[in-house]
């Protein structure tokens, strides 16, 4: 939990600030790095400590311990949680008007508005395609942009203005660009496991399960007492307020449809939302065919998420179980089984352990492909028409 504090506490402090969500994800992951792997590491030691013991409850519950730890600060806290916030945006921070009357409680106190406007003023100075440097950064300058940048996209660096003419006569050589162009592509291949989009895309899929399980329970619940209860007045303001929570999560879903496509998706509704009066408005979002398109899918959502959250456990999986060969071979209950054959010499746990990055390679790039589908998927099922 304190990983938790630590990591959202900075965050929040610079989204006050400059409220640009992704800058502030990148840059609460690079102020509390040090801090949570630091923490960390001295979790893992006290509890590797146990587990080094002669009893084996305490063994177990101090390797359980210190896996469960290490695990929580590298993949959970500093993968999945930065990925899942960076694709949420501004849904990282939606607080519905009905519990506006919470207090606004602050670990770092009131924000200073004077401060926000200089920080926002710094920030539209800077030249296109950079970041501002935050207030309270120090040390090295800081680029949050890079955390969830596209690998391949590094290479724009080479074409910086600062070069001399030699260097650009060179550039523009026919065989230096094709060179070049190959060595993108290969890049783009290799470097899959270094792009932001790739944790995008798995926190994208394993999200789907539980956000289809809500959709559906909440949903099913809406729609059976509001028809059931049609008799009686009380149904129809639970179907309406049943299809305004459809509308909500349409919203989210192409908000994370988005992220994962890097493109902006057209909202729908926008001649209903045009309409002087709330009547109207809300006539011509029930008249809209995307309203039932987007029931539809948050209806998919449940055997989509399934589908989702399945394969990106199993992508993951494989490639970790490979990896760990050379360890588990060893012992007769962990040795691993690839296509009905029991790993349990030192030459074939020397292969699997080999072959492991070529099959994380592969596996990535198929989440990213599946992510990339669902994406579209939702773009045409919720967003508006072109």
């Amino acid at each position: 939990m304190d990983y938790h504090v630590f990591l959202l506490s900075r965050i929040r402090e610079h989204y006050d600030l400059t409220k640009r969500s992704r800058e502030s994800v990148a840059f609460g992951l690079h102020a509390t790095a040090k801090i949570i792997t630091g923490a960390a590491v001295i979790m893992v030691a006290v509890f590797s400590g146990f587990a080094s013991g002669r009893l084996v409850d305490m063994q177990q519950m101090g390797f359980g311990l210190a896996v469960a730890v290490l695990i929580d600060a590298t993949i959970v806290r500093s993968i999945l949680v930065p990925a899942t916030m960076s694709m949420l945006g501004k849904w990282n921070w939606y607080l519905p008007r009905w519990l506006e009357w919470l207090p606004d409680l602050r670990v770092e106190g009131p924000v200073d508005l004077d401060d926000s406007e200089a920080a926002l003023g710094a920030a539209s100075a800077v030249p296109p395609g950079h970041m501002s440097q935050p207030p309270r950064a120090t040390g090295p300058e800081f680029e949050p942009a890079t955390a969830f940048v596209s690998y391949p996209a590094l290479a724009t660096t080479l074409d910086s203005p600062s070069r001399t003419e030699s260097e650009l006569n060179l550039a523009t050589n026919p065989t230096v660009q094709a060179i070049r162009h190959e060595d993108n592509r290969f890049l783009t291949i290799i470097g899959v496991p270094f792009e932001g989009r790739t944790y995008l895309s798995i926190a994208y899929l394993l999200i789907s399960l539980p956000l289809g399980i809500a959709y559906f329970t909440l949903m099913v619940v809406g729609f059976a007492v509001g028809f059931g209860a049609m008799i009686v007045v009380f149904g129809i303001p639970v179907l309406v307020l049943t299809v305004s929570l459809t509308w909500k999560f349409m919203s989210l879903e192409r908000a994370m449809a988005a992220s994962v496509l890097g493109e902006e998706i057209a909202a729908p509704f926008a001649d209903a939302d045009r309409q002087p009066s709330f009547w109207s408005r809300l006539k011509g979002r029930l008249l809209d065919p995307t309203t039932y398109k987007g029931i539809a899918f948050l209806f998919a959502k449940l055997p989509i998420g399934i589908v989702s959250f399945a394969a990106a456990a199993f992508a993951v999986s494989i490639p970790v179980a490979l990896a760990s060969a050379l360890i588990t071979f060893p012992f007769e209950d962990a040795q691993i089984n690839v296509i009905g054959r029991k790993i349990d010499t030192i030459q074939e746990a020397l292969a699997c352990t080999i072959a492991a990055p070529v099959v994380i390679v592969l596996a990535l790039h198929a989440l990213n492909g599946l992510a990339g589908l669902s994406a579209r998927f939702a773009r045409g099922a919720v967003g508006g028409g072109a």
